[in-house]
């Protein structure tokens, strides 16, 4: 009797240890080791909207800006979103400015005019004896910097408590410089202050900022692929 029951008890044991060693394979098959790297799939964003003059200057810079030497400093130095290609900062946003700009005036919702002044001693040289001023004759197309520049129309006509259907008041003529100084205010307003690069690169920011919330661009960093920087971030089509 005891020997039964011993050989009985030693091939419950032999069960038990075959079972145990089936569970532990399917559990160590289904489940990967913390040593084995796990492969991430990052779903890229779908573009959204047309783009507009300045964002299609901001993705193809190099068609636009010329190329620079990459030792200038961070604050100068921009790359291009396509080949990572150095490019300057003040040129880029003077690119970004001037393509809409003329889109506008184009599209005769913004006039020109120059005005003769005191030549000052500020730049730049040499000392011009006139000024470029601009009046808004017709609601503005949406862009990054066009949506800015009608803010920057709006608060300077509050200031000066003049409506835009005064068509034939001299208050609407607007000095370039003032209107771009208050345009930028608008852009700063809108970007991180960790994000302010400058004058310059600020627009491009703001610029680069509209595009990632778009879709055009995404950001690596947001993907744990590298630290957020101004080339962190690649066109998706």
């Amino acid at each position: 009797m005891a020997i039964a029951i011993a050989i009985i008890l030693g091939l419950v044991g032999i069960f038990l240890l075959w079972y145990g060693q089936r569970v532990w394979q399917v559990l160590t098959s289904s489940h990967p080791s913390t040593g084995e790297a796990v492969e991430e799939i990052i779903e890229l964003p779908t573009p959204r909207g047309l783009l507009a003059p300045d964002e299609v200057v901001f993705l193809f810079a190099e068609q636009f800006v010329g190329t620079v030497s990459a030792e200038g400093s961070a604050h100068s130095t921009g790359t291009t979103p396509l080949s990572g290609a150095p490019v300057s900062l003040r040129d880029q946003a003077n690119r970004l400015i001037y393509a809409v700009l003329v889109d506008q005036y184009q599209q005769e919702r913004l006039q020109f005019r120059t005005v003769p002044r005191d030549p000052t001693m500020m730049p730049p040289f040499p000392h011009k004896a006139w000024e470029l001023q601009v009046r808004r004759s017709d609601a503005l197309t949406s862009s990054p910097l066009l949506d800015c520049l009608n803010v920057a129309f709006n608060l300077i006509y509050k200031q000066r408590r003049v409506s835009s259907a005064a068509e034939d008041s001299e208050k609407l003529w607007i000095s370039l410089d003032e209107l771009l100084e208050q345009m930028l205010k608008v852009v700063r307003a809108e970007i991180s202050f960790w994000k302010r690069e400058g004058v310059y690169g600020d627009l491009c920011n703001y610029v680069e900022e509209a595009l990632v919330a778009r879709g055009y661009l995404y950001e690596l960093s947001s993907a744990g692929l590298m630290a957020p920087s101004r080339s962190s971030r690649w066109l998706t089509t």
